[in-house]
């Protein structure tokens, strides 16, 4: 692979550094960026305000200011109020996620965390995730291959 880097360089000058990433890629669905206010219910019933700033198929990241323990089911909703829905759609529906990762970003004051779907399919398939995936044009059908019981 270095090879093949080294030599894109003689022809593409910086652009090199994006087939690397690609090779280091290892996500099995495609993600779309966004950006909205969510709460978080924590184990301990602590509610918590956090940013979504992605979601897939599989699963969803967020930015949060608290540390998030791997493992934990925490249950996840969106604030009311958000342009991301239509007034049809399931916009205070809470969804069960798991916990995969966390780690506070460097030079900031906040956490990054990765979460998979936690819930039983029928929350998930009426749920505001499966209406936000819809919106991005990703397959909710794929929701239940990984997770979703």
């Amino acid at each position: 692979m270095n090879f093949l880097i080294k030599f894109r360089t003689l022809f593409h000058g910086d652009e090199s550094h994006d087939i690397q990433k690609s090779f280091e890629e290892k996500r099995c669905y495609p993600r779309a960026k966004c950006s909205f206010n969510a709460r978080c219910l924590l184990p301990d019933k602590t509610e918590l305000s956090v940013l979504i700033s992605e979601v897939s198929a599989s699963g969803m990241r967020l930015r949060s200011e608290r540390k998030m323990q791997s493992g934990d089911i925490i249950v996840v909703e969106p604030e009311r109020r958000e342009e991301a829905f239509s007034e049809n759609e399931h916009e205070g529906h809470s969804v069960k996620m798991k916990v995969i990762w966390n780690k506070k970003k460097q030079g900031t004051d906040y956490y990054v965390v990765g979460l998979h779907y936690a819930d039983n399919r029928k929350n998930l398939q009426d749920s505001w995730a499966a209406s936000l995936l819809k919106k991005f044009g990703i397959s909710v059908e794929l929701m239940f291959i990984r997770g979703a019981k």
